[in-house]
């Protein structure tokens, strides 16, 4: 179901409005798991910080927050033990909210493919900008060998991580992942309420160099993944083609220079938690 109306008419909504404090009270009790991305592990401070922030100031309503201590420059199979690892020290009766970004959604959704067993723990899923079905950027430097074994020895010398990690972002291999286990994603995507989240940007970027070589192929983007490229078959979607770029939604730095990350997370959790089920029948 596409939510982009009600995303765009929560977002616009005044900071007093009644459905804040609904949606506030709405999280009592829950734990919100944050999951970051690719090159993350040197801009852990700042990633998600706004959005830590806010859900923190909620603690007096129980509302805890994690922050899944990945690294973001190794591949999705040593990542999801540690997200798996996040949600096991969560007491089983707190709900789980996943928030994910970038290829730490890739990440994640190998853990939930592997992890059956957890689905009934996840109140919502919002995937943002998720590296779902890979990056022509990552194609563009795999399918060069140069500059494969040139990004392999600089994710080993500086963010001691993983070629893979980029192989794995790869059109092709991030594909085949989701063609090997359709029909798990497909139940998936039936059993939790996954709402993922995909932008386009038109202006400015300092993503500008790869956004605009993805747009010479027709591809909508917002500087490092296609918008088309973000999303679940079965899942929630929102499209924002006049949305940010890839690094405004996490930290400072994207464009636009100024945007709410705490209300953009409100506005998605929102939608994802009142998403309708499969038989129809909201919660």
């Amino acid at each position: 179901m596409d939510r982009t109306k009600e995303y765009h008419a929560l977002m616009a909504q005044p900071e007093l409005d009644e459905s804040l404090l609904g949606f506030e009270n709405r999280l009592r009790g829950h734990t919100i798991v944050f999951v970051p991305g690719f090159l993350s592990d040197g801009m852990r401070v700042v990633y998600f910080l706004d959005q830590r922030r806010y859900f923190r100031s909620l603690s007096p309503l129980d509302v805890d927050v994690k922050f899944a201590d990945i690294d973001g420059e190794d591949a999705p199979e040593k990542n999801a033990r540690i997200i798996h690892e996040t949600i096991q020290h969560i007491p089983g009766a707190r709900p789980i909210v996943l928030f994910t970004h970038s290829k730490g959604s890739l990440d994640t959704l190998h853990m939930l493919v592997t992890h059956r067993e957890l689905w009934n723990r996840i109140a919502a899923w919002v995937s943002v900008q998720g590296a779902l079905l890979g990056s022509p950027v990552a194609d563009f430097i795999v399918d060069d060998p140069y500059l494969k074994g040139m990004a392999g020895v600089i994710l080993k010398a500086v963010f001691r991580g993983s070629g893979k990690a980029l192989e794995c972002l790869h059109t092709g291999l991030s594909r085949e992942f989701i063609d090997e286990h359709q029909d798990t994603v497909s139940a998936l995507c039936g059993a939790i309420k996954v709402l993922c989240y995909g932008s386009a940007i038109s202006g400015w970027t300092p993503l500008g160099l790869f956004r605009d070589r993805m747009l010479a192929h027709d591809m909508p983007n917002d500087g490092l993944m296609p918008i088309e490229h973000t999303f679940l078959h079965g899942a929630d979607v929102v499209r924002n083609l006049a949305g940010p770029d890839h690094a405004a939604v996490v930290m400072a730095g994207g464009a636009p220079a100024f945007f709410d990350r705490a209300r953009f997370s409100r506005a998605l959790i929102s939608l994802a938690l009142r998403r309708e089920k499969v038989d129809g029948h909201s919660d």
